[in-house]
């Protein structure tokens, strides 16, 4: 049985409940004419066209009726049952993320409370999510073949060649596939963090700040902190025979 198998009764009664009463509304809302065929042999509702009516037209020929007004109970049941069901579910503001992040400890420690009924769920699903990875992977394994693709080597450089996807071994590889919740906080957050650690000193290391920022944010990011690497690694090597020279004299 699926996780949402409980919830299709509820979406059914919820679907019913709308549909009845849109029809309701679209019958019923606007009011019906009822007139006197004996004195008016065909009704019109065209604005400013005169209807002839035999006798005295001052006698009551025509009426309106409108019928009685659709129960608010019924716009109650559905809130209530969308509610309800969120609820049991523990699909609540602070799990879904309909919160002002001003208090970062107290969002947490409700959204955990509020996960708490659905946590053999949401592991049965982290545990789903890494097996369908793992079995993409050896599909493409198995039926992708030869082709040309662009990668990221071990230094951080962008690659680009025919990689045949045939000869890998997918038992030989180290897969790490890492499923949980997204972060609470945005990257443009994430970025202004990092500026402020970065301008007061804290985050010294340049290196280190470049592999914080977002992707997004710096074009050509994994080229530019190679030549990063590059850079450290000969400031390294001078200054150790800078070291040695002064050990021979």
């Amino acid at each position: 049985q699926a996780v949402i198998t409980g919830l299709i009764a509820n979406q059914i009664a919820v679907n019913k409940l709308w549909a009845m009463a849109i029809r309701q509304q679209q019958t019923l809302a606007f009011p019906k004419v009822f007139y006197d065929r004996m004195k008016i042999k065909e009704w019109s509702n065209k604005v400013g066209e005169a209807i002839g009516v035999a006798g005295n037209p001052n006698d009551a020929v025509a009426t309106s009726f409108r019928a009685d007004g659709m129960s608010n109970q019924l716009i109650d049941i559905v809130d209530k049952t969308i509610s309800y069901t969120k609820e049991f579910m523990g699909a609540s503001d602070a799990a879904l993320g309909n919160v002002n992040p001003t208090n970062s400890s107290a969002i947490i420690a409700v959204q955990k409370a509020t996960a708490a009924p659905l946590e053999l769920q949401r592991l049965s699903f982290y545990q789903f999510v890494e097996d369908y990875v793992r079995v993409i992977v050896e599909m493409i394994c198995a039926h992708y073949g030869p082709r040309y693709t662009t990668y990221t080597d071990e230094r951080g450089e962008s690659v680009s060649g025919v990689v045949d996807f045939g000869s890998i071994d997918p038992d030989a590889l180290e897969l790490s596939v890492e499923v949980g919740p997204s972060a609470y906080w945005s990257e443009l957050t994430q970025m202004g963090t990092l500026d402020n650690l970065f301008a007061k000193g804290i985050i010294s290391d340049a290196l280190l700040y470049l592999e914080s920022v977002p992707d997004s944010y710096i074009r050509n990011k994994s080229r530019i902190m190679a030549k990063l690497r590059e850079k450290l690694k000969q400031s390294g090597e001078e200054t150790k025979n800078k070291e040695e020279k002064k050990d021979e004299m």
